[in-house]
């Protein structure tokens, strides 16, 4: 539209020329409402958007932290490996007990409480404490140093991770929600201030108005009908930023935050997707697969495994007598080898593919280990 072209401000001077005075004070009136309602928008914007990076941030250092407690228990046995770790795990806390001090500002500029944030810093200092006092019984002279230390914290961190997810989601909700009241306001005022110029002038000054209002009308309808297509999570609506006037610098910014939350978007749904498909891939196969967690707990089996594990039930009760088929998932290795000590102690020291043979009555069984290692 040939408006589009040019700033609200300038049409209204242009209109103040012709139609007077009059024209000029309400022309201005509306365009200062405009402009600090579009500042104010764009503002809610980047704090919203800054929020949700800070969340998701203090999530990913907190997981490391988690894990560089891992890498002290089971591989901090020399000093030197010891102290690298330990001095990682304590940046990692500090990181994220840093990032959650500026969320809970950013929360309260934000208008919302800030408690949550701060009720997990608290949680995490506790927990900081608790993992100091454990780790006092870590000895490297024990054939398995962790072992009274994984005792005396195991499980703790749980709490902390599942309230560090729903806070994520806590500000993920908020921040859109705030720019949608944030929008909601940008759109009262300047309809309001329009309404009131355009009762003060005469009939020239009422017909500037008119095509002034019409233009403001269609375009705030555009931006309401942006946000709530966002609101509803359907990012592929096309976004007018052409416009050269404050309108167009307000698209601007909710292009901005379109492209990060749909980026966000389809991270969080390949993510799914790839997960998914190595879960069905796996659970396919036509050789058995099983997965251990960190501990060397059962935390997968598939079809071809379970199918062995029933049909051969009796022989392996001959070594293990407390084996059940129908219950492998969420076993200790305990319950899967004769010798689990040493089974735990040649998987912790596995760093490449390794292969056994194991014989359980008549079962004969060649396993391949994979090791699943992080970058450190």
């Amino acid at each position: 539209m040939f408006l589009s072209n040019f700033s609200i401000r300038a049409g209204i001077a242009v209109a103040a020329t012709v139609v007077g005075l009059a024209t000029v004070a309400a022309g201005a009136w509306v365009m200062s409402g405009m402009s600090g309602a579009s500042h104010e928008l764009q503002s809610i914007s980047l704090q919203t958007v800054r929020a949700i990076d800070v969340a998701r941030s203090a999530q990913f250092n907190f997981k490391k932290q988690v894990q560089e407690w891992k890498n002290v228990l089971l591989r901090g046995h020399d000093q030197a490996d010891f102290e690298k770790y330990w001095t990682q795990f304590t940046y990692q806390e500090a990181l994220t007990t840093s990032q959650l001090a500026e969320l809970a500002g950013l929360m309260a500029e934000l208008g919302m409480d800030p408690a949550p944030a701060r009720d997990i810093a608290a949680r995490l200092e506790s927990l900081g404490k608790t993992y100091r006092e454990a780790i006092e019984l870590f000895d490297p002279e024990l054939g398995a140093p962790y072992r009274p230390v994984d005792d005396a914290v195991r499980g703790i961190d749980r709490l902390p991770t599942d309230a560090m997810e729903d806070l994520v989601q806590l500000i993920q909700g908020a921040a859109t929600k705030a720019v949608q009241d944030a929008t909601d306001n940008s759109l009262k005022r300047p309809r309001s201030m329009a309404m009131y110029g355009g009762a003060a002038v005469f009939a020239m000054i009422g017909l500037c108005v008119l095509v002034l209002g019409l233009y403001v009308t269609r375009r705030l309808s555009e931006l309401q009908d942006v946000v709530s297509t966002l609101t509803r999570g359907n990012y592929k609506q096309r976004i007018d930023i052409d416009a050269r006037d404050e309108f167009g610098f307000i698209a601007r910014g909710m292009k901005t935050l379109q492209v990060t939350l749909a980026a966000e978007s389809v991270r969080m749904e390949e993510a799914s997707i790839q997960g998914h498909q190595l879960q069905m891939a796996l659970e396919n196969a036509k050789t058995g697969i099983m997965l251990l967690d960190a501990d060397h707990a059962v935390v997968f089996i598939n079809g071809a495994l379970t199918e062995l594990f029933k049909e051969r039930q009796a022989d392996f009760r001959n070594q293990l007598p407390r084996f059940d088929a129908d219950d492998v998932v969420g076993q200790p290795l305990d319950s899967l080898w004769v010798d689990a000590e040493a089974q735990r102690r040649y998987l912790d020291a596995l760093a490449t593919t390794g292969y056994q043979e194991i014989a359980f009555g008549d079962v004969h069984l060649r396993t391949q280990a994979d090791p699943i290692l992080n970058e450190d």
